[in-house]
């Protein structure tokens, strides 16, 4: 939106911002301005107002503005400009997204570890697998006295994990692992990957841990929706 607060008219003004991901998909990010529109005239104490859409071609955390009007009018030897401290903001881009509908993890041998079932509340903590010889440290509980008697030594039952899965996404952010430039670079296919793998997740109810191997993040294992923001603000 341009006001014009004179009496007088105003000619040829260009409206431009500091948008650094313009452009920033292929290269460097973008250090001049932006050109939004220009408007031919604006009569005193008139405004015009436009829309536009700008594509935020890579992820990451910009400092947007200050918005900027110039005109070199009428002959195009001088520019003067004014600026908007008003119109200086912070700009997150998160990385973009492609469906996931199925993550099944290999040497899984049930859906609940597979990661395609979400452990019922209340389930327990462990289920028996097998039966073995007592071994000192067991606890006295566990041992199965009928197999004991028949064997004529102590026999244990012995349990494993009854948990649902809980999935890692570690990032090799060494530089010199890295191939390709802008978003077709190698690391920006794995960020989004990561981010989409993150979403699954999350939607399945998995405990999740983002890792980066070579000075990157490293969380905490949880789940839900806040923690899935947080992850997308990490990646981006």
């Amino acid at each position: 939106q341009v006001r014009n607060l004179g009496r007088l008219p105003r000619y040829l003004v260009e409206v431009a911002d500091h948008l650094p991901f313009v452009g920033a998909a292929n290269g460097a990010l973008r250090q001049e301005p932006v050109l939004l529109g220009q408007l031919g005239s604006l009569g005193g104490g008139q405004e015009a107002r436009f829309t536009l859409q700008v594509r935020a071609e890579k992820r990451g955390r910009y400092s947007i503005g200050p918005v900027q009007l110039q005109s070199a009018f009428p002959l195009g030897l001088t520019q003067i400009s004014r600026t908007s401290a008003a119109s200086l903001a912070t700009l997150i881009v998160y990385p973009s997204l492609f469906a996931i509908t199925a993550l099944p993890l290999k040497g899984c041998p049930r859906l609940i570890h597979r990661g395609e079932r979400a452990l019922p509340h209340g389930a327990g903590s462990s289920e028996y697998r097998s039966l073995r010889e007592y071994r000192p440290g067991d606890p006295p509980r566990h041992i199965h006295w009928p197999s004991s008697a028949r064997s004529n030594r102590l026999m244990v039952r012995e349990f494993e994990p009854l948990a649902a899965a809980a999935l890692g996404i570690a990032l090799d952010c060494h530089p010199g692992g890295q191939a390709g430039e802008g978003r077709r670079s190698t690391f920006e296919i794995m960020v989004k990957v990561a981010a989409s793998l993150a979403r699954f997740a999350c939607e399945q109810g998995l405990p999740l841990r983002l890792l980066g191997a070579g000075h990157g993040p490293e969380q905490e294992r949880q789940s839900g929706d806040a923690h899935f923001q947080l992850i997308l603000e990490t990646l981006a």
